[in-house]
């Protein structure tokens, strides 16, 4: 295989090309939790403005251009319990179908586009080439003084290659009116970790240094090599071996100035495992002075009621303004209820005043008795930013108060002996709520055990007044019980065996389980029975909690995996000279079962033994008789450039004697006919008894162009042929020999 001691970057193409099939390992997540959805873009222009930018702010955005490859630039969605991001922008060095989950692979790699030139990341990283770069740019003129959005970072370079060359690295490179940075075109790196200096890169962000803002999705391989934790936060859900926290980029910038931002990751050193920057949707914010939102009884809600309960429109000085000068807004109202005589007059203007950051004005409602349809209000504050008017807008909506309310309990099944939680179901009470049970408890909720049926019963009141009750017999049901065994196999390029188990009880069910004693994994919210369980992992499995909907089952048994894969072993014969085809590169295996089908690179070679080889590399795919299969990858060394194959005329290249341009289709033309491969070229010259050149041909380096002479009008003679031969290390040799044309 690819040996290491050239570079480090051929040891990792071979662990590539091993590992890239292993299979995803069940983590806690990798059942319940969702998958990031990506999607490519073709408009880039569509995507920044409508994925990207804030809305409502007067930011001006121009000249929008990928960087690299425009086919791993897209948008993403469903990634909140992920990555901490619900959805935004995702550009990646490899290919965006590679970024969802399930983590199936040690070291995902795509992309492939060749070295980069990259001058802004050079300074990230310093001294090292660059592959794969892609990311985003544009200009930008905020409205405020500073600027700031959200980011994470992720790469499949962890945990294996942190404090490497491989350096995977990315940026926010800023230039513009008023800063001044040492990077490429004056250049500032906003990318930075939180409350330090250090740019955010493999080496600064790992679980060795600034932990505190990298996740930990380590396959069980990667955890073993790096001798850490198997701990994985989201196998499921994503691709990468690991990612950043949520950060932020803050920077402070002139409003009305325009500047330049380029977005932009790479692979560092080689073209090798793939990194990813995701972007949080709407979160570039480039300022806007003030919002305004709506509060009732504290809360962030929308509904306000006559006679019960009012409501606040909060006014908020935007974090990215100027705080030291007073903030004078317009305000306007908007909706079916009328100022003044549905609610109290709100004024029509607002001043915040130095470093007041926000200010609350009530929606005090004026109660008529009168049975009405909803009636909303809409509040917008206004303020004039850079020649543009910047509105953001909050609502309340006003309803009538009720008096009463539905109060009901969902059937309820218990387990004798076993605590149980009961709480009432009140979908239309207007919150805070007051609660009196039979037994005179005031909670929410009540705590019991019991050993027989029982009778419960509450009264819930909400602050407006209105009241219900209900009351429930909670029932008995046998505490579930499952039996779990058996012995199965794992291995490389198969599909994982699975156990089908039945749940008694009542949906959901949940399973507890570990592998080899193991951290305790858990499979929650399953549906419907039988379920089947995956066995993608070797080892010993446990299981040791069961639930369903109601009570604390009982499992037993244990599932025991061996792994039966097999590894490849090869013996190299290397060639014995450059360009020389008499390299043989021979497989056996260890472990496994036999017969093994193998599958060369070269078409239609089957057998364990691949001969007359050049310098190259080489691939086989092997499967044996249980369905196990392993991706190996060769490679032959050319000999050293000063083991020279020595050249035999006669063995290696044939000079006609003779030919007859008779016109009677046999040998009718003369030429040479080399060995090509340890002769890379060759031309020749014909010449008469008197010296006089007669013929040249062209240079020629495979068969299709040989230089053919065809006698055209010479005298039946002996002449002389001067061959000129450039062997295969670019030495240049010269021979002669006599040719004799006849009639």
């Amino acid at each position: 295989m690819k040996q290491s001691l050239l570079h480090p970057s051929f040891l990792r193409k071979i662990l590539f090309g091993i590992f890239v099939y292993l299979p995803c390992y069940l983590s806690a997540q990798s059942v319940d939790s969702t998958n990031i959805q990506v999607t490519p873009t073709e408009d880039i222009e569509t995507l920044v403005l409508e994925e990207f930018i804030k809305k409502g702010n007067c930011v001006q955005i121009e000249n929008i251009q990928p960087i690299g490859n425009i086919k791993s630039i897209g948008s993403f969605t469903n990634a909140k319990d992920i990555i901490g991001i619900k959805e935004g922008i995702v550009f990646t060095t490899g290919n965006l179908e590679d970024v969802p989950g399930p983590n199936s692979s040690t070291g995902i790699t795509g992309g492939h586009y060749g070295e980069s030139d990259a001058p802004y990341l050079k300074e990230v990283v310093r001294g090292v080439p660059f592959f794969d770069v892609v990311g985003i740019e544009f200009d930008f003129t905020p409205t405020s003084d500073f600027v700031s959005f959200n980011y994470v970072f992720a790469s499949e370079e962890y945990c294996e290659y942190v404090n490497s060359e491989f350096n995977d690295a990315f940026g926010f490179f800023v230039s513009g009116p008023g800063i001044d940075g040492d990077g490429f075109n004056e250049s500032i790196n906003v990318a930075k970790v939180e409350q330090k200096d250090d740019a955010v890169t493999i080496n600064n962000v790992n679980h060795l240094k600034n932990e505190a803002y990298f996740v930990n999705n380590f396959t069980r391989i990667d955890a073993q090599q790096c001798n850490v934790k198997y701990e994985p936060k989201n196998l499921a859900g994503i691709e990468f071996d690991g990612y950043t926290t949520k950060l932020q980029a803050f920077f402070s910038v002139i409003p009305c100035e325009t500047y330049h931002i380029r977005l932009v990751v790479g692979d560092v050193s080689d073209d090798i495992l793939d990194s990813a920057v995701f972007l949080e949707g709407k979160s570039f914010d480039t300022g806007g002075k003030a919002g305004i939102r709506a509060l009732v009884n504290g809360r962030p809600d929308s509904v306000v009621y006559e006679n019960c309960l009012d409501g606040t429109f909060v006014v908020d000085r935007s974090k990215l303004s100027d705080r030291n000068n007073p903030l004078d807004l317009e305000l306007s109202l908007l909706g079916t209820a009328t100022n003044g005589l549905d609610f109290e007059i709100i004024p029509p203007n607002l001043t915040l005043d130095v470093r007041e950051f926000r200010k609350d004005l009530p929606l005090t409602i004026i109660p008529d008795d009168i049975l009405e349809n909803s009636e909303y209000v809409d509040l917008v504050v206004t303020t004039l930013t850079c020649g543009c008017e910047e509105k953001d807008t909050a609502r309340l909506y006003i309803e009538d108060s009720k008096e009463d309310l539905t109060v009901f309990f969902e059937d309820d099944v218990v387990c004798p002996g076993q605590t149980f939680t009961l709480s009432p179901t009140i979908p239309d009470g207007i919150e805070p709520l007051f609660y009196t049970w039979a037994s005179g408890d005031t909670t929410a909720n009540i705590t019991d055990v019991i050993t027989e049926p029982k009778n419960y019963a509450v009264t819930v009141t909400d602050i407006c007044g209105a009241t219900n009750n209900d009351a429930i017999e909670v029932l008995l049901q046998a505490v579930p019980t499952i039996a779990i065994a058996g012995d199965f196999t794992w291995c490389e390029g198969r599909q994982a065996d699975e156990i089908v188990i039945d749940l008694p009880g009542q949906a959901p069910w949940t399973l507890n389980y570990t592998i080899d004693e193991e951290t305790v994994e858990r499979i929650a919210e399953i549906s419907t029975t039988p379920v089947a369980f995956p066995l993608s992992e070797v080892g010993v499995y446990n299981f040791v909690g069961f639930n369903d909907r109601h009570c604390n089952g009982i499992v037993r048994g244990e599932v025991a995996v061996t792994d039966i894969s097999f590894q490849i072993n090869e013996a190299l014969t290397l060639p014995s000279c450059q360009n020389a085809n008499d390299g043989q590169i021979a497989l056996s295996f260890e472990g496994g079962t036999a017969p093994f089908a193998i599958q060369w690179s070269i078409e239609n070679q089957i057998d364990p033994l691949l001969a007359n080889l050049t310098a190259g590399d080489y691939s086989a795919n092997v499967i044996d008789q249980m369905g196990c299969s392993v991706n190996g990858l060769f490679t032959l060394p050319p000999a050293p450039p000063f083991k020279r194959c020595d050249i035999n005329v006669a063995k290696n290249i044939y000079v006609p004697n003779v030919f007859s341009p008779n016109g009677d289709g046999k040998n009718d033309a003369f030429t040479i006919f080399p060995k090509f491969g340890l002769i890379q070229s060759l031309s020749y010259q014909l010449f008469d008894r008197w010296g006089n050149l007669v013929f040249a041909s062209q240079p020629m380096d495979n068969y299709d162009n040989l230089d053919y002479w065809k006698g055209e009008g010479a005298p039946a003679a002996v002449y002389y042929c001067a061959v000129k031969i450039t062997l295969s290390d670019g030495t240049i040799e010269h021979f002669g020999a006599d040719v004799t044309l006849v009639y």
